[in-house]
């Protein structure tokens, strides 16, 4: 990968320089253009000192080999006194002194203060992404507090394009060594885009050996088909090599041999820095980069045009062992570009960085940042750890967030694993591919078309890729397998960092572990929940549809969570038929969302908020769901009256209301006298007795809890049959009602404006009345406070049973009536109305106590041409009487009808012949 180890290097001649720099300084900050050997040399000159040597990365590959390399040259074991360590991969031991690392692992390490080091070198620092905007901040506070002086520690910062005298202010005036590079001159080109595939050609029939920079694997597939047809029909031959990410190290590897062909190396920029290849000859350059930038909170990935100083250190791959040639192949000049790129900390989300630096005890707000963020960035990270739980609402981490810090994955992976990490093994086991897969961004290739491979009725896109994971022998047409391979390569590394030293469960997986990964993916996306509207998805004023990939996609249900992601993307404009660039808005990864799931699952911050309301007596359950902070719903429905825990539920609110109104109900009359009673029996019953207020409401809630079946309040405190016979004994203990009947109280009750008196006859209580009297008793009258039927007496004999003495005293008063006024009375009447009557006839002539009805019995009397109406007690007597008359009768009303007869045909002047 590099020259020859003893050949002499610019570097060497500041060997002695850099040494003693970084010796006498705490910190020592070195430019040096690319090939100089700043990334081998330093770190094994101090090493060799006998310090014990960090070196961060910002690429893994770089991390790797770079160590690899230097293993070989000094003739080591690879992993043992030379070694790398990533987030997802491990080649050290506890004999490493030289370790290669990335930078997000070397900044988890500084956050948990494993500061297990001599002198920390922070290379490639000019890319500047938030993981070394967080370690150059660490750096700049152990220079405010001390640490590096007091413990004799060091850091070099290095980098070959670098603004470095304000670096050298940030750290307080920190010496700046420059070293030049070994470059040789390289000739610069500015060339239109459409030059890209002709410049390469010409290269290859110049047979010289080409580094083409284009900004994705995408483009890279396309140029290297376009390529390949054209070298064809120029009867040109060359090995063609593909360089990116998703590339094993084998693969990767390739780009360094040497074959009798001209070589193109075609990548992303990745073999802007880190990597060197030493024999190219020949750099040409889009001028493009893929990066991802944060555009109204959504992250995506979007072409940019690259700075001058990118433009530099590729044009600088070309120069490296003599004289070269860079072609800048774009519409943009190299002087109409930004100086440097944009650091990541002002164009990407900071939740983790955030997150790690609120645990470290520092606020994010006042962290000495080198390119200070957007503060709005900031906010909204912190209100995204609120969302999950990392954060409190205070601002402070909770015991999840300090976990969840830790993970060497996303936040929201972190919060998939936080939500599985107490579920079955395998369920856990399950949890971790399914993290995997998301931090492989997907494992599916070109030809899968959205199939979904398990049966349950809830969607997820992560679910389904992990059956497409255990099924891959199965699915080979649709998998990525370079991408399955990064997944499985994260996985493992994410059982060790767990600890997960038993062998993963291959068991099946069971319905209720499927269950519980689900509801962790639903807890996993609680910031994005988009609801349908058409064929689209929206969310506040964002629009979004989803990928064609997605199981749901045909489906489309009417709520989904899933990752927001904008792919640029180039077509054709069938006007102009140039090419043009658009932003297609996607969802990813999506999960299906309703009402019903999110209550089955109940999902990490779901939340439903019950109110129990009651209107015009009405009384109803409003509800308002949220999920991820954000009200997704409100409705309202009428309580199950059926259930005993709805009506506990509801009764302290039925309470409230029955105070508010309790003036519009008889009760309430009931209450009173019954208080008015509770403080007589003060006197009386020995020992303490709580409030009347207390004994009432705890009766109230007994019987909403128990006997509410309406919701309407009205119709249940004015119909319900227990309130009609209220007494002490319903609200009262049984041991104090005891009491009274010892004491035979009470002595007297008032039944209406009259004070009566209680007689206790072998223990049982009685009250006297005379039979008028007796009409304006109720029954509720003669029932003691203390719930106990009074006897009485009526008319000289006694009563027990209520209805008995109602009998009774109707009984009298029917006889009263008659005969007061039905015995002698008779009534003349009209012939008319009368000749076809049934008799004796049935009239109503009163009613008695309860409304009970009384039914006297007519028949006619004769006297000469006039007949009356006479009136019987008893229906025996009037059918006697009548039996005894009937013949006469129907021979009266013969007459009178003949008569009438007779008196038509006289009013007529008919005659009979």
């Amino acid at each position: 990968m590099a020259v020859d180890p003893a050949a002499n290097l610019p570097i060497d001649v500041f060997r002695e320089k850099i040494e003693k720099s970084i010796e006498e300084n705490i910190v020592t900050i070195i430019t040096a253009e690319t090939g100089a050997g700043k990334s081998t040399r330093v770190p094994v000159w101090l090493w060799k000192k006998g310090k014990r040597v960090h070196v961060t990365q910002p690429r893994r590959i770089a991390t790797r080999s770079l160590s690899y390399y230097l293993a070989k040259v000094e003739n080591k074991t690879w992993g043992e006194e030379i070694g790398y360590l990533t987030g997802f991969e491990k080649k050290s031991s506890k004999r490493t002194e030289l370790l290669y690392l990335t930078d997000g692992v070397q900044m988890v390490r500084e956050v948990k203060g494993q500061g297990d080091y001599d002198v920390l070198i922070l290379d490639e620092i000019h890319e500047w992404n938030l993981n070394q905007e967080v370690l150059t901040g660490i750096v700049k506070k152990k220079i405010l507090n001390g640490y590096l002086k007091k413990t004799g520690k060091r850091v070099v910062v290095m980098s070959a394009t670098l603004q470095a005298e304000r670096l050298s202010k940030f750290f307080n005036g920190a010496p700046v060594i420059k070293v030049p590079g070994r470059g040789f001159p390289v000739t610069m080109h500015n060339n239109s885009s459409y030059f890209l595939l002709s410049d390469t050609v010409q290269m290859v029939d110049a047979e010289k050996n080409v580094l083409v920079f284009l900004p994705g694997k995408g483009e890279i597939g396309d140029f290297i088909s376009t390529l390949k047809e054209s070298l064809e029909e120029d009867k040109l031959k060359a090995v063609i090599l593909p360089l990116h990410s998703e590339l094993t190290v084998k693969e990767q590897s390739k780009v360094f041999g040497h074959y009798k062909y001209p070589k193109v190396i075609v990548s992303t920029d990745i073999a802007q820095t880190s990597l060197t290849i030493d024999d190219i000859d020949a750099v040409i350059d889009n001028g493009i980069k893929k990066e991802i930038h944060n555009i109204k909170g959504i992250e995506g990935l979007y072409p940019v045009d690259i700075s001058r100083s990118e433009c530099m250190q590729r044009a600088g791959r070309a120069g490296r062992v003599k004289n070269g040639q860079y072609f800048l192949c774009a519409d943009m000049d190299m002087e109409s570009r930004d100086l440097f790129p944009e650091p990541e900390i002002r164009r990407l989300n900071l939740e983790s960085v955030v997150l790690r630096l609120i645990k470290w005890g520092v606020s994010p707000l006042e962290f000495p940042y080198f390119h200070s963020p957007k503060k709005n960035l900031i906010y909204k990270a912190i209100e995204k750890l609120k969302i999950f739980g990392a954060v409190s609402e205070e601002g402070n981490i909770t015991e999840d967030g300090k976990k969840m810090a830790e993970m060497p994955v996303s936040l929201r992976a972190s919060r998939l694993l936080m939500e599985i990490k107490n579920g079955s093994d395998a369920a856990l086991d399950m949890g971790l591919k399914v993290i995997a897969i998301f931090e492989a961004k997907g494992i599916t290739g070109r030809d899968y078309a959205g199939e979904k491979l398990y049966s349950d009725f809830f969607g997820s896109d992560l679910l389904n890729q992990l059956f497409l994971w255990n099924s891959s022998g199965r699915n080979k047409n649709i998998i990525n397998f370079k991408k399955l391979s990064l997944a499985k390569e994260i996985y493992r590394e994410l059982r060790k960092r767990l600890l997960l030293t038993k062998p993963p469960v291959r068991s099946k997986d069971t319905k209720e572990d499927i269950r519980t990964l689900f509801r962790a993916i639903l807890s996993s996306f609680v910031d994005n929940i988009y609801k349908k509207t058409g064929d689209l998805y929206f969310r506040e004023e964002e629009e979004r549809q989803l990928d064609r990939t997605s199981i749901l996609y045909m489906a489309k249900p009417d709520m989904v969570a899933g990752l927001p992601f904008d792919l640029v993307l180039e077509r054709e404009n069938r006007f102009t038929g140039e090419k043009e660039k658009f932003n297609l808005p996607l969802l990813t990864f999506v999960a299906e969302i309703s009402l019903k799931i999110l209550e089955e699952f109940k999902p990490f911050s779901y939340k439903k908020e019950e109110e129990i309301k009651i209107e015009k007596n009405v009384i109803s359950f409003n509800y308002e769901v949220h999920f991820g902070g954000e009200l997704l719903t409100k409705y309202s429905e009428i309580p199950d009256m059926g259930s005993e825990v709805v009506r506990k539920k509801i009764a302290p609110e039925v309470i409230r209301w029955w105070k508010e109104n309790k003036e519009d109900y008889e009760l309430n009359e009931k209450k009173e006298k019954l208080k008015k009673y509770y403080y007589e029996i003060k006197e009386i019953v020995e020992g303490s007795l709580e409030p009347f207020k207390k004994y009432w409401d705890s009766y109230l809630r007994k019987k909403i809890s128990e006997d509410l079946n309406t919701e309407d309040l009205g119709l249940f405190f004015k119909f319900h049959k227990d309130f009609e016979n209220l007494s002490l004994k319903e609200i009262l203990p049984g041991a104090v009602i005891s009491k009274l009947k010892q004491k035979r109280w009470p002595g007297k009750i008032r039944i209406g404006e009259r004070i009566k008196k209680v007689e206790y006859i072998k223990g049982k209580p009685f009250l006297k009345f005379d039979l008028p009297e007796f009409e304006d008793v109720k029954r509720g009258d003669i029932l003691l406070p203390t719930g106990e039927q009074c006897c009485f007496f009526l008319d000289k004999r006694n009563y027990c049973e209520w209805v008995h003495g109602v009998h009774s005293f109707n009984r009298w008063k029917k006889i009263e009536i008659f005969r007061k006024k039905w015995k002698v009375e008779k009534k003349e009447g009209n012939m008319e109305t009368l000749t076809d009557v049934p008799f004796p006839v049935k009239f109503e002539g009163g009613s008695g106590k309860e409304n009970e009805k009384f039914y006297f019995y007519s028949v006619p009397e004769m006297e000469g041409a006039k007949v009356f109406l006479k009136h019987f007690f008893e229906k025996e007597k009037a059918d006697s009487y009548f039996a005894s008359i009937e013949k006469q009768w129907q021979k009266f009303v013969e007459n009178h009808k003949k008569k009438k007869l007779k008196d038509i045909f006289d009013k007529k002047g008919w005659k009979v012949k």
